[in-house]
């Protein structure tokens, strides 16, 4: 009667390590893209697109393919003199990118689209003192885990990482002409 038990807590035990080892692997890849693109001297759709593509590097030894959505933005954030942002606040750009060969996971970003109002405001962003702007590279990581042993609790909800960036000094921030790629929600 035991033995059942304890392959289910072992088995259990190996998955939810797994799981936690995916979290920590998609931080990590939101991170090492939001700091690619806060340093980068020059932002072109061919840069942003391999900066994207080292997910499947940081993101080893998980498979990146179908199971995977990885956005990249810039966020234009801009206070009036009350505090409050106004119509200046945008997403200033936006890609996505999945494995070639691959159709992606499908996922929006959490906030908004390409040329919009941002939807949601990263953490520590959401207060900014009256007549302030500023710029912020946002790198998103979506990412559909598969138990390998515990797959009778279903689908479960994807990994969604996000990492946020300042750009460094000599990055560009303004005048871009990136091309939206993101599928329209």
């Amino acid at each position: 009667m035991v033995v059942p038990l304890m392959v289910l807590l072992i088995l259990g035990g190996v998955d939810m390590g797994r799981y936690a080892l995916v979290y920590q692997k998609a931080q990590r890849t939101a991170s090492t893209v939001a700091d690619l693109l806060a340093s980068a001297p020059i932002l072109t759709d061919t840069t942003i697109d391999s900066m994207l593509a080292v997910s499947t590097h940081v993101m080893r030894p998980f498979p990146v393919g179908d199971n995977t959505r990885v956005i990249g933005s810039m966020l234009t954030l801009q206070t009036d003199s009350s505090g409050g942002f106004d119509s200046a606040t945008v997403v200033a750009w936006q890609r996505c990118w999945v494995a070639p060969g691959y159709t992606g996971l499908t996922a929006d970003s959490s906030y908004g689209t390409s040329g919009s109002t941002p939807t949601a405001y990263p953490p520590g962003f959401q207060v900014l003192p009256a007549n302030t702007t500023v710029t912020i590279m946002v790198a998103e990581v979506v990412y559909q885990h598969q138990y390998m042993f515990l797959d009778f609790f279903g689908d479960e909800s994807p990994v969604r990482t996000t990492a946020v960036y300042l750009p460094r000094a000599g990055a560009p921030t303004g005048g871009l002409t990136i091309t939206d790629n993101c599928p329209a929600p």
